[in-house]
């Protein structure tokens, strides 16, 4: 009984992957038209490709941002354009007394 199960498992294995349609991928393509070390730097052009588009994507959204940064700075430095942050006179001499033993009368 189990002899017959496993058959069936190890055949269904096999059986799986064409049915499944992998094996039609394959056939899609034409006999020696894409040979292996073609392929790879096929897909290192498109790793490449890939990259630089990531890059200026990238470098667009930094453009934007420092866009939206200095408007909002220069909103800022406008509002308060003129304004001189009063200076306070230092408190020199005025210490409190170190305790009742410092009365002295």
């Amino acid at each position: 009984m189990r002899k017959r199960l496993f058959f069936i498992v190890v055949a269904a294995c096999f059986l799986m992957p064409p049915a499944l349609g992998h094996a039609q991928e394959a056939s899609k393509a034409p006999a020696g038209s894409a040979t292996p070390a073609a392929s790879a730097s096929d897909t290192a052009a498109r790793a490449g490709v890939a990259e630089s588009r990531y890059r200026a994507w990238v470098d667009q959204e930094h453009a934007k941002d420092a866009a939206a940064f200095q408007q909002e700075r220069s909103r800022i430095e406008d509002k308060y354009k003129g304004y001189v942050r009063p200076k306070h006179e230092k408190k020199v001499g005025k210490t409190r007394p170190a305790g009742p033993a410092a009365k002295a009368d």
